[in-house]
Order: C-alpha cells, then sequence, then structure tokens
C-alpha cells in the first residue's frame, strides 16, 4: 500500500495541497458508494484490484475504524464470503497533531477472494501477470456493508 502513500503525496503536489484521501471518498460518497459509523467511511472502491473490495479510511485508528471494519467483514460473512484478504495502512505518528495535506488516514482494504465452493480459481494468471477481472457491482457491494451496519450497529 506504499504506493498509495507516495500517490497522495504527487496527487497533494499537483492539486495545491489537497488531500488525495478526502477527495477519493467525496468522490465516492457523490455516488452513493460509501456508508459511514461515526469518523470511519467504508467505500465500494470504483477501480477494486479483487471482487468486492471495500476500503474503510479513517482520519486516526480509533473505535469507528475498527468497529466499520468488523461491519465490512460480517458483511462478506453475511453473503457466505468466507475467504477474504486485507491491507491496512496507519497515518504517520510524526505529524499527528497537525497532518500535512499528503498525509495518509488509517485505511484497511478488504477483498473477498470468492466463495469456498466456486469453481473460479482463488487467483488468476491474468491477475498474476496484468489485468483484474471484476465483476461485482461496488452498489451492491455497499448495500451489503449498509445492512450489516445497520443489522449490528443497534447492538453496540
Amino acid at each position: 500500500m506504499e504506493h498509495l502513500k507516495i500517490s497522495a503525496q504527487q496527487y497533494a503536489f499537483d492539486h495545491d495541497g489537497r488531500n488525495y484521501f478526502t477527495d477519493l471518498v467525496e468522490v465516492h460518497e457523490a455516488l452513493g458508494l460509501s456508508a459511514k459509523v461515526g469518523r470511519a467511511v467504508a467505500i465500494a472502491y470504483l477501480t477494486p484490484k479483487k471482487e468486492n473490495e471495500v476500503i474503510v479510511i479513517s482520519r486516526t485508528a480509533n473505535a469507528d475504524f475498527f468497529l466499520l471494519f468488523f461491519y465490512v467483514v460480517q458483511a462478506f460473512f453475511d453473503q457466505k464470503l468466507y475467504a477474504i484478504s486485507s491491507g491496512t495502512m496507519y497515518p504517520t505518528m510524526d505529524h499527528f497533531e497537525n497532518p500535512p495535506p499528503e498525509d495518509t488516514p488509517a485505511m484497511v482494504r478488504i477483498i473477498s477472494r470468492g466463495g469456498a465452493t466456486s469453481p473460479r480459481a482463488d487467483i488468476s494468471s491474468l491477475e498474476l501477470f496484468g489485468a483484474s477481472n471484476v465483476y461485482a457491482d461496488p452498489w451492491k457491494v455497499i448495500g451489503e456493508v449498509r445492512k450489516s451496519i445497520a443489522k449490528r450497529e443497534t447492538r453496540t
């Protein structure tokens, strides 16, 4: 996920100090591809690396961030998608009080590796050598995340 940090720095340089992650969330919110819990937001990523990719973003790794991460994982499980992978990135500590525009938020990317009984392979040669095959509708993905939040938020 280091490429995201580098890209965010370049984006801030190219766009008068704007924060890449703020703009990324705003675009997904405008398209109805986001769900919030407190100060954390989940987006059904428009350009996923793999099926059903959801990104959870928060300024810091706070309770809302981890709760929304849990809700997203449960949304996958509710769809019987038990094989998932995730990668997490945290903000730097040296700018904790006053982060620069290119600073990275707390972020976790979660993807489905497909259903356990799916005849489709976990990873294909196309994904290893260049092109990904993604056919999941991001509006359906975020709908499942919203259902997971609604189902579980009343319990907390």
